[in-house]
């Protein structure tokens, strides 16, 4: 009896926190993770950041009803638009619909890609819990920054990883 409560415990232990056969988990100096997102704009054109090597990446974890997620916006635009003729990219990342991101990217202005990210696999490679998240991976696909919406320290790995 004993076995089998354990075993029970067990199954719903994994199934509470997840099972992934695949090891690849966001980690500052690793290689990003090949896990790969849809774009908002181009239906069905699946991009990952490894796809993106020889640029620097902006990847930012964000939801259409976050607050603070909408406040860094306006900032992430900046950067955008200051260093990506020196090769940056942004992937800014959500989980939810594709209609609910187009309504919002409609009323806004922003020229940088969102995509979606409907299995969670890219949030659950960089153990997203809350949200906004920002990562930045350098030109050989390594992560240099992850953590808070914090632009000065941001803007600092950027541009440390534009060279």
């Amino acid at each position: 009896m004993k076995a089998w409560l354990a075993l029970g415990t067990a199954i719903a232990v994994a199934m509470l926190v997840g099972c992934d056969d695949d090891p690849e988990i966001a980690v500052v100096g690793k290689m990003v993770p090949d896990k790969p997102v849809e774009s908002v704009s181009q239906a069905g054109k699946n991009v990952s950041p490894r796809d993106l090597k020889g640029k620097v990446v902006i990847l930012d974890f964000w939801a259409t009803w976050c607050g603070p997620c909408k406040e860094f916006m306006p900032y992430l635009q900046t950067i955008y638009d200051k260093y990506q003729a020196k090769g940056l990219e942004v992937m800014s990342i959500t989980d939810e619909s594709r209609k609910t991101v187009e309504k919002f990217r409609k009323k806004e202005s922003y020229t940088f890609p969102a995509y979606l990210d409907e299995f969670e696999l890219m949030h659950k490679a960089f153990s997203i819990q809350a949200i906004p998240v920002v990562a930045v991976i350098d030109r050989d696909g390594r992560v240099v920054y992850d953590g808070a919406a914090d632009p000065i320290a941001i803007e600092a790995a950027v541009a440390k990883a534009i060279g």
